[in-house]
């Protein structure tokens, strides 16, 4: 993932990449949108080898936000992979 996200509001402008075996770095996505609106920011890609799902959201945690990662990928090569409110960072 390449994102940057705005401290005031927290807007996520992102690009999504998943590095596959054999394949290398593949493109799934771009989404952007607004972290704490009560749903996150979601995206859906459907390519000849990848396809899922990715939610990445913001929840309050004293009076900074961490930002969680949830996501269900189908890896032609791979196979399923689910994760479920992975915390990634705590955001200023």
């Amino acid at each position: 993932m390449v994102a940057s996200i705005t401290p005031s509001n927290l807007f996520l402008s992102a690009q999504l990449f998943a590095k596959i075996p054999i394949v290398g770095r593949v493109n799934l996505t771009k989404i952007s949108g607004s972290l704490v609106d009560g749903q996150g920011v979601k995206a859906q890609f459907n390519l000849k080898v990848a396809s899922g799902n990715i939610t990445l959201s913001a929840k309050k945690n004293g009076n900074k936000h961490d930002l969680f990662v949830s996501y269900a990928l189908h890896i032609s090569i791979v196979g399923n992979i689910k994760g479920n409110n992975f915390k990634l960072v705590t955001l200023p």
